[in-house]
């Protein structure tokens, strides 16, 4: 018999308890809180809320369109502003998405009826009466200097946010070993800070594509087994999923014929893909600049006055 079905106690005292005991299970697991609220987290979203239990601080997450990267970016600032004093920031491409990032917030603090009532509220902050400040941002990186100890840093749309912002942010984490950053985003060429993070070993990496092959740049087949598919790209470091929410070939299928192939790739299948009308592609540029061994064309250079001179 557990103390809440001990026959002596009221009532109210159990109802208080059984709260308690609810509450530091919510506040101990985030995927149980999340499933509280009637929410059913993907595979996908359940690696990268373990990830963040087990102390990954760089999580770099690289989603199709609509694969629910919002459960993320909006659902964990909740979260954990309600568990804990944190300052969250969050960072976007523009006003209107940094708007966007705090009503999302709000849908799921409005999902949980326990959720304390917010001091303050406006189209970019939420205050909470524990302390709990999330403040939304755009991504110029001019005014975002100065921030104190965060605790969740999330760069949504990241492969669109400045190269700049995130040298101006990762100071913020010196002398701060609690503060986790997200990097979260569709592909957008092979350029920038997001681009070079899914490259670098620091970050925990996570791929969450369409389970779709293009054919000939016009068709549709199904993509490997998602066993095959994850075996395959976790020998490159990248936690792979296919997204639940791709399943709609036909559909899949007339945005495949409204949009070019490489699109296609870019939004759906998580490929960094570049321009068309590019003249040079990122990885030729790349390998022309890290060889250190090209001897010159002309070997015998002497140099005469302030000039040189090739013989």
């Amino acid at each position: 018999m557990t103390v809440l079905e001990s026959p002596t106690l009221n009532d109210e005292i159990k109802t208080a308890l059984g709260q308690m005991c609810k509450d530091l299970e919510e506040a101990l697991d985030p995927q149980v809180y999340f499933e509280n609220l009637g929410l059913d987290p993907y595979p996908w979203q359940v690696f990268v809320i373990n990830a963040i239990k087990e102390g990954k601080r760089w999580i770099h997450i690289t989603g199709a369109r609509q694969a629910g990267k919002t459960f993320i970016s909006a659902g964990m600032p909740a979260y954990i502003s309600k568990n804990e004093k944190a300052l969250t920031l969050i960072y976007a491409p523009s006003e209107e998405q940094a708007g966007f990032s705090i009503e999302y917030a709000k849908e799921f603090i409005n999902r949980d009826s326990n959720y304390p009532q917010l001091k303050l509220e406006s189209r970019d902050h939420i205050l909470l009466p524990n302390g709990s400040f999330i403040k939304s941002n755009t991504s110029s990186s001019k005014t975002k200097r100065g921030r104190a100890m965060p605790r969740l840093i999330i760069f949504d749309e990241a492969a669109i946010t400045e190269d700049e912002l995130f040298s101006t942010i990762t100071p913020m984490l010196n002398k701060n070993p609690t503060c986790v950053v997200i990097a979260i985003s569709t592909p957008y060429g092979k350029k920038g800070w997001f681009y070079t993070a899914r490259k670098h070993p620091s970050w925990t990496k996570v791929e969450v594509r369409a389970p779709w092959d293009i054919v000939d740049n016009q068709y549709l087949i199904p993509a490997e087994p998602e066993e095959q598919y994850q075996a395959r790209m976790l020998k490159q470091g990248i936690h792979a999923f296919y997204s639940p929410r791709h399943t709609d070939k036909a559909f899949l299928e007339d945005e495949l014929t409204r949009h070019s192939a490489d699109w296609f790739r870019q939004e759906y299948l998580c490929e960094f893909v570049e321009p068309d009308d590019q003249a040079f592609g990122y990885d030729d540029v790349n390998r022309a600049f890290g060889h250190r061994d090209v001897k010159p064309l002309f070997e015998e250079i002497k140099e005469i006055d302030a000039g040189i001179k090739i013989i």
